[in-house]
Protein backbone atom coordinates (compact mmCIF):
# COMPACT_ATOMS: atom_id res chain seq x y z
CA UNK A 1 0.00 0.00 0.00
CA UNK A 2 1.21 3.66 -0.77
CA UNK A 3 2.83 5.70 1.99
CA UNK A 4 0.77 8.49 0.23
CA UNK A 5 -3.19 8.05 0.80
CA UNK A 6 -5.48 8.30 -2.01
CA UNK A 7 -7.35 12.08 -2.00
CA UNK A 8 -10.57 11.94 -3.66
CA UNK A 9 -12.12 15.32 -3.93
CA UNK A 10 -16.15 16.20 -3.42
CA UNK A 11 -16.63 16.52 -7.18
CA UNK A 12 -15.68 12.45 -6.80
CA UNK A 13 -12.68 12.61 -8.82
CA UNK A 14 -9.12 11.49 -7.71
CA UNK A 15 -6.31 13.71 -7.12
CA UNK A 16 -3.35 12.25 -8.31
CA UNK A 17 0.11 13.59 -7.83
CA UNK A 18 3.69 13.81 -9.31
CA UNK A 19 5.74 10.70 -10.31
CA UNK A 20 7.34 10.73 -6.79
CA UNK A 21 9.50 8.11 -7.78
CA UNK A 22 11.98 9.33 -10.59
CA UNK A 23 12.21 5.12 -11.25
CA UNK A 24 8.26 5.24 -12.40
CA UNK A 25 8.73 7.42 -15.03
CA UNK A 26 12.09 5.34 -16.53
CA UNK A 27 9.28 2.49 -16.32
CA UNK A 28 6.70 4.04 -18.16
CA UNK A 29 9.03 5.34 -20.71
CA UNK A 30 10.35 1.59 -21.06
CA UNK A 31 6.91 0.14 -21.25
CA UNK A 32 5.84 2.71 -24.48
CA UNK A 33 8.91 1.69 -26.26
CA UNK A 34 8.30 -2.11 -25.84
CA UNK A 35 5.03 -1.83 -27.12
CA UNK A 36 6.26 0.46 -29.66
CA UNK A 37 3.74 3.04 -28.93
CA UNK A 38 6.17 6.15 -29.96
CA UNK A 39 3.04 8.53 -30.23
CA UNK A 40 2.85 7.49 -26.74
CA UNK A 41 6.28 8.37 -25.60
CA UNK A 42 6.37 11.59 -26.93
CA UNK A 43 3.24 12.59 -25.65
CA UNK A 44 4.50 11.46 -22.33
CA UNK A 45 7.83 13.41 -23.43
CA UNK A 46 6.08 16.58 -23.77
CA UNK A 47 4.32 16.68 -20.66
CA UNK A 48 6.96 15.51 -18.67
CA UNK A 49 9.84 17.79 -20.36
CA UNK A 50 7.45 20.96 -20.94
CA UNK A 51 4.84 20.84 -18.93
CA UNK A 52 1.88 20.40 -20.79
CA UNK A 53 -1.35 19.70 -20.57
CA UNK A 54 -2.17 16.55 -22.43
CA UNK A 55 -5.00 17.93 -25.08
CA UNK A 56 -2.75 20.85 -25.95
CA UNK A 57 -0.05 18.11 -26.87
CA UNK A 58 -1.62 16.12 -28.62
CA UNK A 59 -2.98 19.37 -30.63
CA UNK A 60 0.28 19.91 -31.94
CA UNK A 61 1.12 20.77 -35.10
CA UNK A 62 4.68 20.61 -36.53
CA UNK A 63 4.58 24.19 -36.97
CA UNK A 64 4.45 24.79 -33.63
CA UNK A 65 8.12 23.53 -33.13
CA UNK A 66 9.41 24.26 -36.94
CA UNK A 67 10.07 27.36 -38.83
CA UNK A 68 8.51 27.86 -42.26
CA UNK A 69 12.08 27.42 -43.89
CA UNK A 70 12.41 23.97 -41.87
CA UNK A 71 14.83 25.39 -38.74
CA UNK A 72 13.73 24.36 -35.46
CA UNK A 73 12.27 26.76 -33.23
CA UNK A 74 13.80 27.68 -29.97
CA UNK A 75 10.56 28.03 -27.79
CA UNK A 76 6.82 26.48 -27.66
CA UNK A 77 4.63 29.10 -28.37
CA UNK A 78 0.84 28.32 -27.93
CA UNK A 79 -2.95 29.42 -26.63
CA UNK A 80 -3.99 27.16 -23.63
CA UNK A 81 -7.37 25.64 -24.55
CA UNK A 82 -8.35 25.30 -20.94
CA UNK A 83 -7.12 29.28 -20.11
CA UNK A 84 -6.89 30.96 -23.26
CA UNK A 85 -3.90 32.45 -22.31
CA UNK A 86 -0.65 32.43 -24.69
CA UNK A 87 2.29 30.04 -23.01
CA UNK A 88 6.11 30.34 -24.37
CA UNK A 89 8.43 27.17 -23.05
CA UNK A 90 11.71 26.47 -24.38
CA UNK A 91 12.10 22.64 -26.25
CA UNK A 92 15.02 21.46 -24.63
CA UNK A 93 17.60 19.33 -26.39
CA UNK A 94 15.90 16.03 -25.14
CA UNK A 95 12.52 16.92 -25.83
CA UNK A 96 14.22 17.33 -29.91
CA UNK A 97 15.69 13.73 -29.83
CA UNK A 98 12.44 12.28 -28.77
CA UNK A 99 10.99 14.03 -31.51
CA UNK A 100 13.72 12.66 -34.44
CA UNK A 101 13.12 9.32 -32.34
CA UNK A 102 9.44 9.70 -32.77
CA UNK A 103 10.10 10.63 -36.89
CA UNK A 104 12.64 7.61 -37.05
CA UNK A 105 10.13 5.09 -35.82
CA UNK A 106 7.19 6.23 -37.65
CA UNK A 107 8.20 7.38 -40.68
CA UNK A 108 6.60 10.49 -39.84
CA UNK A 109 7.81 13.63 -42.64
CA UNK A 110 7.18 16.88 -40.47
CA UNK A 111 6.84 19.01 -43.83
CA UNK A 112 4.27 17.44 -45.33
CA UNK A 113 1.88 20.08 -46.26
CA UNK A 114 4.08 22.95 -45.48
CA UNK A 115 4.11 21.69 -41.26
CA UNK A 116 0.53 22.36 -41.21
CA UNK A 117 -0.05 18.21 -40.04
CA UNK A 118 -0.77 17.06 -37.05
CA UNK A 119 2.02 15.67 -34.84
CA UNK A 120 0.38 13.49 -33.51
CA UNK A 121 -2.15 12.29 -36.50
CA UNK A 122 -5.33 10.00 -35.21
CA UNK A 123 -9.43 10.99 -34.70
CA UNK A 124 -10.67 13.51 -31.84
CA UNK A 125 -10.49 10.33 -29.69
CA UNK A 126 -6.63 10.78 -29.30
CA UNK A 127 -7.21 11.76 -25.85
CA UNK A 128 -9.18 9.24 -24.64
CA UNK A 129 -6.69 6.44 -26.55
CA UNK A 130 -3.99 8.33 -24.92
CA UNK A 131 -5.72 7.80 -21.40
CA UNK A 132 -6.03 4.68 -21.75
CA UNK A 133 -2.58 3.78 -22.83
CA UNK A 134 -0.84 5.48 -19.75
CA UNK A 135 -3.78 3.81 -17.76
CA UNK A 136 -2.55 0.63 -18.24
CA UNK A 137 1.29 1.61 -18.72
CA UNK A 138 1.22 2.79 -14.72
CA UNK A 139 -0.72 -0.26 -13.85
CA UNK A 140 2.25 -2.47 -15.63
CA UNK A 141 4.85 -0.53 -13.45
CA UNK A 142 3.42 -1.12 -10.11
CA UNK A 143 2.78 2.81 -9.67
CA UNK A 144 0.53 2.18 -6.35
CA UNK A 145 -0.14 5.89 -5.56
CA UNK A 146 -2.62 7.93 -8.30
CA UNK A 147 -1.42 8.89 -11.27
CA UNK A 148 -2.98 10.29 -14.45
CA UNK A 149 -1.67 11.70 -17.86
CA UNK A 150 -1.93 15.34 -15.96
CA UNK A 151 0.87 13.96 -13.67
CA UNK A 152 3.76 14.89 -16.12
CA UNK A 153 2.69 18.54 -16.45
CA UNK A 154 2.52 18.28 -11.90
CA UNK A 155 6.18 16.16 -12.26
CA UNK A 156 7.46 19.44 -14.23
CA UNK A 157 6.49 21.75 -11.40
CA UNK A 158 7.21 19.39 -8.44
CA UNK A 159 10.72 18.72 -9.46
CA UNK A 160 11.01 22.06 -10.71
CA UNK A 161 10.87 22.81 -7.14
CA UNK A 162 13.13 20.47 -6.01
CA UNK A 163 15.87 21.62 -8.43
CA UNK A 164 16.16 24.91 -7.60
CA UNK A 165 15.33 24.47 -3.52
CA UNK A 166 16.88 27.91 -2.91
CA UNK A 167 15.83 30.32 -5.61
CA UNK A 168 13.35 32.63 -3.79
CA UNK A 169 10.89 32.94 -7.13
CA UNK A 170 10.32 29.20 -7.60
CA UNK A 171 6.95 29.40 -7.14
CA UNK A 172 6.32 32.13 -8.61
CA UNK A 173 8.42 31.08 -11.65
CA UNK A 174 6.23 28.23 -11.92
CA UNK A 175 2.76 30.19 -11.15
CA UNK A 176 3.20 31.94 -14.37
CA UNK A 177 4.80 28.90 -16.42
CA UNK A 178 1.18 26.91 -15.24
CA UNK A 179 -0.75 30.47 -15.52
CA UNK A 180 -2.13 29.93 -11.96
CA UNK A 181 -3.84 32.78 -10.17
CA UNK A 182 -2.00 32.47 -6.96
CA UNK A 183 1.16 30.72 -5.29
CA UNK A 184 -1.29 28.73 -3.01
CA UNK A 185 -2.82 26.97 -5.91
CA UNK A 186 0.48 26.51 -7.71
CA UNK A 187 1.79 24.32 -4.09
CA UNK A 188 -1.01 22.56 -3.64
CA UNK A 189 -0.92 21.96 -8.15
CA UNK A 190 2.26 20.15 -7.82
CA UNK A 191 1.97 18.41 -4.53
CA UNK A 192 4.32 20.38 -1.89
CA UNK A 193 1.30 20.96 0.01
CA UNK A 194 0.26 17.10 0.15
CA UNK A 195 3.90 16.08 0.86
CA UNK A 196 4.67 18.42 3.41
CA UNK A 197 1.08 17.75 5.49
CA UNK A 198 2.31 13.63 5.18
CA UNK A 199 6.26 14.81 6.23
CA UNK A 200 4.20 16.76 9.53
CA UNK A 201 1.88 13.41 9.94
CA UNK A 202 5.44 11.38 9.68
CA UNK A 203 7.43 13.60 11.68
CA UNK A 204 4.88 13.50 14.77
CA UNK A 205 4.87 9.68 14.42
CA UNK A 206 8.52 9.03 14.74
CA UNK A 207 8.40 11.22 17.79
CA UNK A 208 5.57 9.14 19.23
CA UNK A 209 7.44 5.76 18.07
CA UNK A 210 10.33 7.14 20.42
CA UNK A 211 8.10 8.04 23.48
CA UNK A 212 6.48 4.47 22.86
CA UNK A 213 9.65 2.48 23.64
CA UNK A 214 10.48 4.82 25.90
CA UNK A 215 13.49 6.57 24.34
CA UNK A 216 13.75 10.35 24.62
CA UNK A 217 12.22 11.64 21.59
CA UNK A 218 14.66 13.75 19.59
CA UNK A 219 12.89 16.70 18.26
CA UNK A 220 15.08 18.91 15.67
CA UNK A 221 13.62 22.33 15.11
CA UNK A 222 16.92 24.83 14.78
CA UNK A 223 16.03 27.18 12.22
CA UNK A 224 17.54 27.05 8.56
CA UNK A 225 18.47 30.54 7.48
CA UNK A 226 18.66 30.72 3.27
CA UNK A 227 21.00 33.28 1.93
CA UNK A 228 22.08 34.19 -1.92
CA UNK A 229 25.55 33.27 -2.55
CA UNK A 230 26.54 36.71 -2.99
CA UNK A 231 25.36 37.27 0.20
CA UNK A 232 26.74 34.85 1.57
CA UNK A 233 30.16 35.28 0.52
CA UNK A 234 30.03 39.05 1.16
CA UNK A 235 29.10 37.78 4.85
CA UNK A 236 31.88 34.96 5.35
CA UNK A 237 34.41 38.30 4.11
CA UNK A 238 33.03 40.52 7.21
CA UNK A 239 33.09 37.90 9.01
CA UNK A 240 36.88 37.80 8.29
CA UNK A 241 37.44 41.46 8.48
CA UNK A 242 35.93 41.45 11.47
CA UNK A 243 37.84 39.25 13.23
CA UNK A 244 41.23 40.59 12.38
CA UNK A 245 40.16 44.20 13.49
CA UNK A 246 37.68 43.00 16.67
CA UNK A 247 38.58 41.38 19.93
CA UNK A 248 34.93 40.88 21.35
CA UNK A 249 34.07 37.31 20.14
CA UNK A 250 30.34 38.36 21.17
CA UNK A 251 30.40 41.29 19.45
CA UNK A 252 31.33 40.19 16.76
CA UNK A 253 28.63 37.35 16.55
CA UNK A 254 25.62 39.73 17.30
CA UNK A 255 26.59 41.97 13.59
CA UNK A 256 27.15 38.44 11.86
CA UNK A 257 23.83 37.47 13.14
CA UNK A 258 22.09 41.02 12.39
CA UNK A 259 23.53 41.16 8.92
CA UNK A 260 21.98 37.62 8.18
CA UNK A 261 19.05 38.14 9.45
CA UNK A 262 18.73 41.64 6.95
CA UNK A 263 20.11 39.55 3.96
CA UNK A 264 18.15 35.97 4.59
CA UNK A 265 16.13 34.83 2.10
CA UNK A 266 11.71 34.74 3.01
Amino acid sequence: MSERAEITKKTGKTEVYPFWNLDDIKKMVDIFTGKEQWHWRLAFMFGLLMGRRVGDTLKLRWSDIYEENGRRKTHLMIEEEKTKKETYVLIPALMWSEVFLYIAKTGADPCADGYSNCIFPGTNRKDAAYRAAFKKAAAEAGITYPVSTHSTRKTFGYYGVKLHPYDPANIDVLQKFFNHSDRTTTLRYIGLTQEKQDNYSKDWANVMTDILDGKKPTIENSPVVTLKSDDLRDILVLAIKKGREESDDLSILNDLISTIEQKRVM
